[in-house]
């Protein structure tokens, strides 16, 4: 009777983990602490733990992982398996790695982009505050700062052509979130 139900017991093991995908992390910094993500554990001594989403919810979109006492990350989640590796304290865009999943790079090479556009874009206001309109470095800068403009523009259509090729909500979720970092910049 032990065995039948062992048998049991493992393939609906089996069967589950089969209708999930799944998010493997390593945060070597995080060993041992606790997370929520869709339920609550514990990364383990290597800090690191397999996250698994039901297929049956058919999810696909921004999820947040959550360290519960030291912050937390989200994500793309497109059904698909994938590895999330840092081994830094602080998780960010230039330190997380992303392994199969083109969501997420496409996440942070967009947000590296536009990180660097809007440094320089604080740069150029900056400097047209400090100099006069008869200084000829005031022209340059006016000249940098609609380079920067139409750059932002064309980045922006070549996005909007790219999301009506593949509209989903977490390029929904980016656009928006991103378009107001621009809008706020100049």
């Amino acid at each position: 009777m032990n065995k039948l139900l062992l048998k049991m017991v493992a393939i609906l093991g089996f069967t589950n983990v089969m209708q999930a995908h799944t998010i493997n992390l390593t945060f070597t910094h995080y060993a041992g602490k606790q997370y929520v993500y869709v339920t609550t554990g514990k990364l383990d001594g290597e800090g690191k733990a397999v996250l698994a989403v039901p297929l049956k919810n058919n999810y696909a979109g921004i999820s947040n992982f959550i360290l519960t006492d030291d912050g937390g990350m989200d994500f793309v989640v497109n059904k698909e398996n994938f590895l999330i590796s840092c081994t830094e304290e602080q998780p960010n865009f230039d330190n997380t790695k992303y392994i199969v999943s083109a969501e997420n790079d496409y996440l942070n090479n967009r947000a590296k982009t536009q990180r660097s556009l809007l440094e320089k874009a604080g740069m150029i206001r900056c400097g047209l505050q400090v100099y006069k309109k008869e200084d000829a470095l005031y022209s340059a800068l006016e000249k940098e700062q609609q380079t920067e403009i139409d750059v932002m523009l064309l980045l922006e259509l070549a996005y909007n052509y790219f999301l009506k090729m593949k509209w989903n909500c977490w390029m929904k979720f980016i656009n928006l979130s991103q378009l107001s970092n621009v809008v706020m910049a100049y």
